[in-house]
This record gives C-alpha cells, sequence and structure tokens, in this order.
C-alpha cells in the first residue's frame, strides 16, 4: 500500500496525458475512417496495438517532462502541464526522451504504428467499402429528381445541425449542397455520394430521404 500511495499522483498525472491523447486519436481515427461502412475497430487487431501505443507514448512523454517520480505533489500547475501534453502530443514529439539511458525519438515510432493501423484498416476495408458506394450510384441513378432534392435538403439539414462542425466547414458544406441543388438531375446525381458524409450511424436516414427503399437500404448496409 506504501508503494501505491508515494506513486499513484505520478501515475495519475501520465495517464491524464495519455487517456487526452488517445481520446483525440480515436477522434481522429473515426473521422478519417467516416465513409469506410463497415468499419468495426474492434475486428482489427492492429487497432489494439495502437490503442496502447497512442496512450502510452504520451504518458511517457509526460513523466518525462514534467520529472514524475515518488511523492510528486499534484497541482494545479502539474495537471495543466499534463493536460496540455495530451493535448499537444502530436506537436512535442520531434525531440528525443531518455529511456533507460538512451535517447529514443518518439515521432517515427509514433508514425510507424500509426502507418500499420491504417494499413490494415485500408486491406480490410477498401475493396467492400468500394462496392457499397458503387452500388449507392447504382440506387440513386433510379431516383427521379424530386427524390434527390429531398434527399439534398435533409442533407443540408444535417450539416446546419451538426455542432461538431466548425462555422468554416459547415458553410462550405452547405455551399456545395446548394451548389449540387442548383445543377440539372444529370450533373447532380454523380456529386451525391461524395455529399453523403454523414455518420455512419445516420447513413440509413440520410438514404432513406432519397427516397432509397428500405428492403435495398438493408441490402447494402447488411
Amino acid at each position: 500500500m506504501a508503494v501505491v500511495e508515494t506513486w499513484w499522483p505520478a501515475v495519475l498525472l501520465a495517464s491524464l496525458a495519455g487517456v487526452i491523447h488517445l481520446g483525440n486519436a480515436v477522434g481522429q481515427l473515426n473521422k478519417t475512417c467516416q465513409r469506410l461502412i463497415y468499419f468495426k475497430p474492434s475486428r482489427v487487431a492492429s487497432v489494439y496495438l495502437w490503442g496502447i501505443v497512442e496512450f502510452v507514448l504520451p504518458a511517457i512523454v509526460c513523466w518525462k517532462t514534467l520529472g514524475l517520480g515518488e511523492n510528486f505533489p499534484v497541482t494545479p500547475a502539474s495537471l495543466f502541464s499534463a493536460v496540455g501534453t495530451g493535448l499537444a502530443f502530436t506537436a512535442i514529439i520531434n525531440g528525443s526522451t531518455e529511456l533507460g539511458g538512451y535517447a529514443i525519438k518518439i515521432r517515427p515510432i509514433h508514425e510507424a504504428i500509426v502507418k500499420l493501423v491504417y494499413a490494415a484498416i485500408a486491406r480490410r476495408e477498401t475493396s467492400r467499402t468500394a462496392l457499397f458506394w458503387q452500388n449507392v450510384n447504382v440506387e440513386l441513378s433510379k431516383l427521379v429528381d424530386a427524390d434527390i432534392l429531398s434527399g439534398l435538403q435533409h442533407l443540408r439539414q444535417y450539416a446546419s445541425n451538426d455542432v461538431s462542425l466548425d462555422d468554416t466547414t459547415r458553410a462550405a458544406t452547405i455551399q456545395a449542397i446548394d451548389t449540387t441543388i442548383a445543377l440539372p438531375l444529370a450533373a447532380r446525381l454523380p456529386l451525391v455520394p461524395n455529399l453523403l458524409s454523414v455518420r455512419r450511424k445516420d447513413l440509413a436516414v440520410a438514404l432513406q430521404q432519397f427516397n432509397v427503399p428500405g428492403s435495398v437500404i438493408t441490402g447494402l448496409l447488411a
């Protein structure tokens, strides 16, 4: 118990940096893979290694930067430093970190793991994602003008009410939709798939707004 009592403040601060960066990294992963309709992180083995690395590396950087050790005081300043390390991890890993007397460069390790996980995701998801969007194009080509307009209006409302978008992104998204609405049907259709940038769980509802039959949506998303 004495060991726990003397080391828990240091472990807490390092873990805080790790958790904050991991949360940011997961958010970026989800954003990057948003159009990978069938993507489930839990089914990609390298995602687990990636998650561990995304937690451990900023924790190590925080440990070395703050000089954490036994009976390290948890103060507002140390908490702020830990939070800052987690938030700014990708911007502060150009240097080296001493581990066991060796200078370890963090960035190459981090970049190698990130490339590994994205390569694994691409091998698993690229082909079936391409087939999905090809099938979506086929279904959209069967629709009449009113159906396409209905779906585009829904996407416009979706972007308008998505609080996760910054003002610039929201305005650009709405502008792209408005530009597409103004086009004739033949010119409009090829642009629709790229405008279907909704969350994976919202895609079925978005397709319904284009009056794509429910049975077809179920088949596409199966």
